[in-house]
């Protein structure tokens, strides 16, 4: 019997996030940015964040948000997509799925770094081909101008529990 799959949701500047990880992260990057449009890269503190890093992705905004480039992808990212993006395109990461898909994924990130919007996102994401777990992302603009975005953050997560234990049992 399949699972049923759950619609992808997205919501542009949400006021609140029920899940606790973005919940944080959003609360502290509204902190940070105050009344400006986005946070800068320089008000973040990676310390200040270190229970949430291996959730969160920072992706370099190329050509006016032609395209991304990941300078970082999280390690628990990295565990759900079975590999770590760090160095790569996101046109190349999403040319392995359906044209559809990779202009949904294009599209989401586009939406958050060209209308410098918080964009929150969430679902199951079997529309990629494969059974993956329910997610529910933030993705937030960084601008160094104040204009125009220059970075996002991607604030990605899942409930971890089954791939921890998936991965340790393959190590037996």
């Amino acid at each position: 019997m399949q699972a049923a799959t759950r619609p992808v949701s997205i919501e542009i500047d949400p006021a609140s996030l029920g899940n606790p990880v973005l919940a944080a992260v959003k609360d502290y990057f509204d902190g940070k940015r105050g009344v400006r449009r986005a946070a800068c890269r320089a008000d973040l503190n990676p310390a200040e964040l270190k229970a949430h890093l291996g959730w969160i992705s920072l992706l370099d905004v190329l050509r006016g948000g032609e395209d991304f480039h990941h300078r970082l992808v999280g390690t628990r990212v990295a565990h759900y997509f079975s590999i770590d993006n760090t160095g790569r395109l996101l046109s190349d990461v999403a040319a392995s799925y359906s044209p559809e898909v990779a202009a949904g994924i294009l599209g989401i990130h586009r939406k958050a770094a060209n209308e410098m919007v918080q964009v929150h996102v969430s679902g199951r994401a079997d529309w990629i081909g494969k059974q993956y777990l329910d997610f529910d992302a933030l993705f937030l603009p960084l601008s160094d101008n104040g204009e125009s975005a220059n970075m996002l953050v991607s604030v990605f997560t899942f409930d971890y529990g089954p791939l921890r234990s998936s991965m340790i049992s393959g190590l037996s």
